[in-house]
């Protein structure tokens, strides 16, 4: 099925990103597998329950282990995106900055006033995932507001 024409340099270097974004999304799964393999051990060995829920604080893993995951979670969540962060275009650049900029300042806005707001019982004291959820929804609103505006 494949053409009797040569591949140009554009289509060549087409197929060698996307066999490069298969193999980081696979070693990426494969790592978030391991990670959940040693905590379901975790939890199959009575550490790291709370009345059913996984509470990473009673996490009990082998010094090993724990190196070897931290610096998977090190690599994958700060060497990885610093890496293709500087693979991509001027343009995205500046867009994820500002995005990123505007989740940073929503977090740190969201977090005091959600505070003060459970202090007057009128909202549920803030959780972690509720911080988190702040900023990642008003990272994706803003980049698409700038994806939009540019």
């Amino acid at each position: 099925m494949t053409d009797a024409r040569q591949l140009g340099p554009g289509e060549l270097a087409a197929r060698k990103r996307a066999r490069y974004r298969l193999i980081v999304l696979t070693g990426c799964g494969l790592f978030g597998g391991v990670l959940g393999a040693f905590i379901g051990a975790a939890v199959a060995e009575g550490h790291a329950t709370t009345n059913g829920w996984f509470d990473p604080a009673k996490l009990v893993l082998s010094p090993i282990a724990a190196t070897v995951l931290a610096l998977g979670f090190v690599i994958g969540l700060v060497g990885l995106p610093v890496y293709f962060f500087g693979q991509v275009d001027e343009l995205k650049v500046r867009r994820n900055l500002q995005s990123m900029t505007g989740g940073l300042l929503a977090v740190l806005g969201g977090y005091p006033a959600w505070q003060l707001l459970a202090a007057g019982r009128l909202v549920p004291q803030p959780s972690a995932f509720g911080i988190w959820l702040i900023g990642y929804f008003s990272m994706v609103a803003m980049y698409l507001v700038f994806k939009v505006r540019d």
